[in-house]
C-alpha cells in the first residue's frame, strides 16, 4: 500500500504549509502530491520555499494563479516535477497534467497510470460551482474514461471538496490547504479516500 497526501490550492499562505507539514507529521504518507495554485499570481520565488520545505517524496503541477516562473520552478527540481509527463515514483506511475495543458493526452494511451494529476477537475467530478454549474475540463474527463487511473488528484474548485466515483476511478478534490484541507488516500488493491482537516 502506498499512502499519498494529496494537497492543493496553497495560494501563498503560510497557513497552506504548516498545514501541509502538520498531516506529514500526522499521517506520515510516502509521497505528498500539489494539486497547483502554489502561488496567488506570484511570486514564483515563494513556490519554491514551499516545494523546498519538504524533505521527501513530493510531485507538483501547477494551477491557474501560479506565474510562469512556477513552472520554471518546478521544472528546475527533477524530482518534483510532474508537469506534462508521466513518472514513476513509490512504486506507482504518475501522469501530470500542467495548466494550460500543453500535451496530447492521445499519446498516453499506452502509458496507464495509477494516479492522474490535474488542477482542474475532471468535468461533472469535484467540480460545481454556487448555482450548481460544472466547469471541470470535458478533455481530461474523456481521458479518463479511456484510461481509467485508479486515482484523479484535482484541486481548483475549492467550494467542490469531496471524493467521487467516475467509473472506475476515484477522484479526490482535498480542498484547499491554505483553509487547513487535504486528504490521504491509500492506494493499494482498492482505493481507500478521506477528506482531513486541522
Amino acid at each position: 500500500m502506498v499512502r499519498i497526501l494529496a494537497i492543493a490550492d496553497v495560494h501563498g499562505s503560510a497557513n497552506g504549509l504548516e498545514t501541509a507539514k502538520n498531516f506529514i507529521h500526522e499521517y506520515e504518507p510516502d509521497i505528498v502530491v500539489v494539486a497547483g495554485d502554489i502561488t496567488h499570481f506570484g511570486p514564483a520565488e515563494w513556490a519554491g520555499h514551499f516545494l523546498d520545505s519538504f524533505d521527501m517524496n513530493l510531485l507538483a503541477v501547477n494551477g491557474n494563479c501560479d506565474p510562469p516562473g512556477v513552472i520554471d520552478i518546478i521544472k528546475s527540481r527533477e524530482k518534483i516535477d510532474l508537469l506534462d509527463r508521466t513518472r514513476e515514483a513509490v512504486g506507482l506511475r504518475f501522469t501530470g497534467r500542467g495548466y494550460p495543458s500543453k500535451i496530447d493526452f492521445s499519446l498516453l494511451k499506452s502509458e496507464k497510470s495509477d494516479v492522474l494529476v490535474s488542477h482542474m477537475p475532471p468535468k461533472g467530478c469535484n467540480d460545481a460551482v454556487p448555482g450548481g454549474e460544472h466547469i471541470g475540463d470535458f478533455f481530461l474527463r474523456d481521458f479518463v474514461l479511456r484510461t481509467t487511473p485508479k486515482l484523479v488528484i484535482s484541486g481548483h474548485v475549492h467550494e467542490s471538496r469531496g471524493i467521487c466515483g467516475l467509473e472506475n476511478t476515484v477522484c479526490v478534490n482535498p480542498g484547499p490547504v491554505k483553509d487547513g484541507l487535504g486528504a490521504i488516500v491509500d492506494v493499494g488493491e482498492k482505493i481507500d479516500a478521506i477528506l482531513i482537516e486541522l
